[in-house]
């Protein structure tokens, strides 16, 4: 076997892996687009790790990745006894690597980083008629603590548990309406500006939508339309131009969502005042690569719906 395959160490995931990440993450999971893990791919390295927690990739001794385990902790598993139990969530090494040690390397190190969480077992899952993995599983010192199948099917909206489109709990009816004000940005360099800003909210069919126009003092202006479709009780996904982009939630009088814009990272949240709303934003790098974040003052516009 050539070295272009062999393995020369284990190591944390980085920014520089994402694309080879992404790739062996569709190979184990190819009922996902590879659209779909590269933006899981995009949470993580933002600092959004709760599952996966963590991510260790097989290198070669030229550094190419050629298989990852990724990590989380559960507090209920299956045949465990204690309530910080750390998870094998993803376990692949590509084809031209295997038998070569490196499932046993990840596993190792794996173990290594549970032990430094303060965990004392180690959980996974495989499917039942995927009998390689459970020999692979039981060579490492898995023991296996039951079989099972899982089960779904459709609710009728009115039988969702009250998280429908109507529901009281999917509502912004306190967000709702045509707001108008003003803004002012600051980035790292240190510089910052004014804006005008008119923005409606209103509810849809299966979430609500978000419009604004955006006026700067430069005589640029900025249009955008979001799209907000509830996914359960306060949570939504994001879409823009029917494209998922991020998610957010809404409790009461306050909104908070984030995105994926390019290669920056943005954030805003909404809070109802009296008269108005106050919004907070930030994205990790604005048209000249700063971090930049913004506050805007809105009152209602008593003339619109």
């Amino acid at each position: 076997m050539g070295t272009s395959t062999e393995m020369s160490g284990i190591r944390p995931v980085t920014g520089a892996d994402r694309d080879a990440w992404g790739r062996m993450r569709h190979a184990l999971w190819p009922e996902g687009t590879l659209s779909e893990h590269q933006l899981a791919i995009e949470r993580y390295l933002d600092g959004h790790r709760h599952e996966p927690r963590a991510v260790l990739l097989a290198v070669t001794d030229t550094d190419v990745p050629v298989g990852f385990a990724e990590l989380s902790i559960r507090n209920i598993v299956d045949g465990c006894a204690t309530d910080r139990v750390a998870y094998l969530e993803g376990w692949y090494v590509a084809p031209d690597a295997r038998r070569q040690g490196v499932g046993r390397a990840l596993i190792t190190a794996a173990e290594t980083w549970a032990t430094g969480q303060g965990c004392v077992e180690f959980g996974s899952d495989t499917s039942i008629d995927n009998e390689l993995s459970r020999v692979a599983h039981r060579a490492l010192g898995f023991v296996e603590t039951g079989r099972l199948c899982t089960f779904r099917k459709d609710l009728p909206p009115s039988a969702a548990m009250g998280a429908g489109p109507n529901s009281h709990v999917n509502s912004i009816d306190a967000l709702a309406g045509t707001f108008r004000g003003a803004g002012t940005w600051h980035d790292e360099a240190g510089k910052s500006a004014t804006y005008q800003i008119v923005q409606t909210n209103a509810s849809t069919n299966d979430g609500f939508v978000v419009t604004f126009k955006h006026d700067f003092e430069d005589g640029s202006i900025v249009d955008a339309r979001f799209a907000m479709i509830w996914l359960a009780p306060h949570l939504f996904r994001l879409e823009v131009e029917g494209a998922p982009v991020g998610n957010g939630c809404v409790f009461g009088g306050y909104c908070h969502y984030h995105m994926r814009v390019g290669e920056s990272f943005v954030e805003a949240s909404y809070r109802l005042m009296d008269d108005g709303l106050e919004v907070f934003g930030s994205s990790t790098r604005n048209a000249e690569g700063f971090y930049i974040a913004w506050r805007e003052t809105l009152h209602r516009d008593a003339s619109k719906p």
